[in-house]
């Protein structure tokens, strides 16, 4: 066995000892004797749209820590088991389905991160971890872990196994965490059913978590290791306009791995890492390269490296570490403090290079032009005190002749329990060989006022970034900026309503200035937003504002509606109309911008689901058209079992001009491009996967219709990725 736990919460003791008792097999059925020794938690609060009132369904959670892992079992009953949503599904895709599922804080109710754990009713897993300084839930972040479900006359039972070694346990034997149970079900409403109460008159989440005392007897174990393999194989041909191709072919192969031989520490390494293009859902792949900027962040070193670095002022973004050779990480978490380090060795020294107007992505590069690899370095140091923090966050990144520093301080105060107050600091010391580049020291601060109640909330936020201010490891978009934001929300709550279960009524504003030049923007915002039944919600925007373009200030009025519902389990519908001034940039003329937004989703039965994504654009004078511009996405999905699917994506844009409003400029009359891709996934669990796929994109810029500008490009690939333990077990 690799550690024996007792746990124990203000509320249940458990007698005995888990040592004796028979581990519960993950398989959705319970057995004899499994869950003996555990302690029970019913989950008898509704939290939405009701507030905190019982709940309409039955819900019982079991959990008990044994042989180095946590086990929940949940047994969710239902009165209505032929409504129960048990679809297949991809995973962290389960928002519409009926799922159950335990977050636990493993600092406490003082902690600013927690993890959580989510099975549907069809088996399939989402996790995701909660930033508290963000107050979002980041579905990118994937632990290993098992779970299995099945469902039956009556409803449906989950089993979960997490193993420790997926969490950043804190230092110390004696443990202080939080937990909680929840229930998600889609009907006529989206019921939420949880296990403590959600008092909204607080401005945290994880403060109002279950306590639960943990008593963890981990030995130092130094095979408490997590490794994973990635191996891809990628070619691709190119075609020009003059019909001339080239092609290409590589193969790259990664190593992933994370380190738990005891509790409060733990490191990682990364060697050549994961080639994340395929999951970032890129239907014209690419291998790590700077453009990879663009790409949301999938790589698993690194959505876990970076998150102790997330705080108001944007001085870490892990994508700006577009083509690691290697990168190491390690982290200490106690009771009330935390310590992070982060190195890398890049194979590009890729810059955000910031201005009034937004940023340029630069690289910098021997002067033969070859890439110029560099250095990267991140530190953060962490202190909880009560539900407030203060941390210190270092930053530097390097190359020949290059470097980058940046030092900052921050701070969350409670000021009451509903009032928080964020403040931040950050100044930059930049060294730079490019005469043109910028030199010397700049500061940054932040600072945001934020109450958070059931009936009113408000925000207040400033920002200032100095002329010389850079955080080349970060994503600050504009420099030489001061801005003001404000918003207030009123909501009301209808909770015996069979129609509206709640309206809110929002004024919010910003003002952006150059500093020593003034105004850059504004707007102001009224918005009216209503929920209802058929999972329904409406949201309708009042804008008045401006903007400066060239030598003058622009209107930026209109309005904005958006309707989303889900009347019935196969349909799901969102809208979006937007009707506001915009400006010609081109030729700096007032314009009107026209768009109208669709997503369909349709599932007909259990294994098939489609999605639509369409995007219809004008921008236009009172002299008639300047362009139309359309964009649209089919996708198809069909599922043999939840781990194993096939998916076809159909993308077509087109972009007319009308030539007539653009005389004298050399632009295309029409630019069109076509992409296609066909997927093969197979994921049995989340560190063991296949992706096998081929795809196709084609420009053309016409100039004329007997004259054509053309080029494709054909990808396919194979990706391979294997997990491992200590033990020597393939999961």
């Amino acid at each position: 066995m690799r550690g024996i736990a007792r746990l124990t919460s203000p509320l249940l003791l458990v007698a005995g000892t888990y040592a004796y008792a028979q581990a519960p097999r993950v398989d959705g059925q319970l057995g004899a004797g499994e869950w003996e020794e555990s302690e029970s938690v019913v989950l008898k609060y509704e939290t939405d749209p009701g507030i905190n009132t019982p709940a309409g369904e039955v819900t019982e959670a079991r959990y008990k820590v044994q042989e180095g892992a946590l086990y929940v079992m949940f047994k969710a009953l239902d009165r209505n088991p032929a409504a129960i949503r048990a679809r297949r599904r991809e995973r962290d895709s389960i928002s519409d389905e009926d799922f159950v599922g335990v977050t636990i804080s493993p600092g406490g109710v003082r902690a600013m991160q927690a993890y959580s754990f989510y099975v549907s009713a069809g088996g399939t897993q989402a996790d995701s971890r909660w930033d508290e300084s963000e107050k979002d839930a980041y579905d990118s972040w994937d632990a290993r872990w098992q779970s299995a479900a099945d469902v039956s006359a009556d409803g449906y039972t989950v089993e979960i196994r997490v193993p420790l070694t997926s969490l950043q346990l804190p230092a110390g034997k004696e443990q202080d965490w939080a937990m909680e149970f929840s229930r998600v079900q889609p009907r006529r409403y989206r019921y939420t059913y949880s296990s403590v109460p959600d008092d909204r008159n607080r401005n945290c989440y994880i403060c109002q978590l279950q306590p639960v005392k943990a008593t963890i007897d981990r030995k130092v174990d130094w095979r408490a290791i997590q490794a994973r393999v990635d191996m891809l194989y990628q070619g691709g041909v190119y075609e020009d306009s003059d019909h001339i191709s080239s092609s290409d072919t590589s193969k790259n192969i990664g190593v992933d791995a994370t380190w738990r031989i005891i509790n409060g520490l733990s490191a990682a390494l990364t060697v050549n890492p994961d080639f994340s293009q395929v999951e970032a859902d890129e239907l014209r792949p690419v291998e790590n390269v700077a453009d990879a900027f663009f790409f949301e962040e999938r790589r698993p070193f690194f959505i876990e490296a970076g998150q102790p670095y997330q705080q108001q002022l944007p001085l870490f973004y892990s994508r700006n570490i577009a083509a690691p050779d290697a990168a190491f990480s390690a982290k200490y978490l106690g009771k009330a403090n935390s310590v992070s380090i982060l190195y890398a060795k890049d194979g590009v020294t890729q810059l955000v290079e910031p201005g009034v107007e937004g940023s340029d992505q630069i690289e910098y590069r021997r002067s033969d032009g070859s890439s110029l690899p560099g250095q990267v370095l991140a530190l953060r140091a962490l202190h909880s005190a009560g539900v407030g923090t203060i941390g210190a966050t270092a930053t530097a990144r390097s190359a020949d002749g290059y470097s980058n520093r940046v030092i900052a301080v921050d701070s969350r105060v409670p000021l009451t329990q509903s009032t928080t107050l964020d403040a931040s600091a950050a100044f930059s010391d930049t060294t730079s060989p490019d005469p043109e580049g910028t030199d010397g020291t700049g500061g940054a601060i932040y600072a945001r006022l934020n109450r958070n109640a059931l009936k009113w909330d408000y925000e207040l936020a400033y920002e200032r970034f100095s002329n010389a201010f850079r955080a080349d490891l970060g994503s600050v978009s504009r420099v030489g900026i001061q801005s003001l934001e404000g918003e207030l929300e009123r909501t009301f709550y209808f909770n015996n309503s069979d129609t509206i279960s709640k309206i809110g009524i929002q004024l919010d504003g910003w003002r952006r200035e150059e500093l020593g030049n003034g105004l850059l923007d504004r707007r102001t915002q009224l918005s009216l937003n209503v929920a209802g039944a058929g999972q329904t919600e409406a949201t309708l925007w009042l804008i008045n504002g401006q903007t400066q373009f060239g030598d003058r200030y622009w209107p930026r009025n209109g309005w904005e509606l958006a309707l989303d519902t889900a009347p019935n389990d196969a349909w799901k519908v969102s809208m979006n109309l937007l009707w506001v001034d915009d400006v010609d940039r081109l030729l700096e003329r007032a314009a009107d911008r026209r768009q109208l937004r669709m997503q369909i989703e349709w599932t007909p039965f259990e294994s098939l689901r489609w999605q639509y994504d369409g995007t219809l654009k004008r921008l236009q004078t009172r002299e008639g058209k300047l362009f139309d511009e359309q964009l649209h996405d089919l996708r198809g999905y069909y599922y043999f079992r939840n781990d194993l699917y096939l998916r076809g994506t159909l993308q077509f844009r087109l972009l007319q001009r009308d030539l007539g409003r653009y005389t004298n400029m050399d632009l295309a009359r029409e630019e069109s491009s076509r992409d296609w891709q066909l997927l093969l996934v197979w994921r049995p669990t989340v560190w063991t996967s296949l992706y096998a796929g081929v795809s196709e994109g084609r420009d053309v810029d016409e100039l004329l219709i007997e004259d054509q500008n053309l080029s494709r490009q054909r990808t396919w690939f194979v990706k391979a990725s294997l997990s491992f333990d200590g033990y020597g077990i393939l999961r």
